[in-house]
């Protein structure tokens, strides 16, 4: 029986007077997440996580999309999402997304029907924003 966790944060953490890019906070969360694969095992240093692509991101609008692949464990999937949620400081406005796959970047990448994610989170800076 498959299992999806869904998370869904509210995260009204802007720091007075600090001013992050969406890129900037994207590429930290990323350092993160690699960060707790490496501890968790899944990847043995940096440079062999982005190799293999484990962790990617994308530019949006109004945020980051944040992907994670080849974490096929359930509890790994749930230390991750902890551990970004944890690093996260979302301006307001912002918004991150984070999905969490069992298959690798290139399965992902090339199936005509993109496989489900194993987790899924969003971020989402407390402010109500008019776009």
């Amino acid at each position: 029986m498959k299992k999806y966790y869904t998370l869904f944060f509210v995260c009204g953490c802007a720091i007075a007077g600090e001013s992050v890019t969406h890129d900037e906070l994207a590429k930290r969360l990323v350092r993160t997440g690699i960060n707790s694969l490496i501890q968790q095992g899944v990847c043995s240093s940096y440079n062999s996580c982005t190799k293999e692509k484990h962790a990617l991101y994308d530019r949006t609008e109004s945020g980051a999309k944040l992907n994670f692949y080849g974490i096929s464990d359930p509890q790994t999937a749930r230390k991750l999402t902890y551990t970004l949620i944890a690093d996260s400081v979302i301006e307001p406005c912002a918004s991150i997304k984070i999905n969490i796959y069992k298959a690798d970047f290139r399965t992902v990448k090339s199936s005509l029907f993109k496989p489900e994610p194993l987790a899924t989170a969003f971020l989402q800076g407390e402010e109500k924003c008019t776009r």
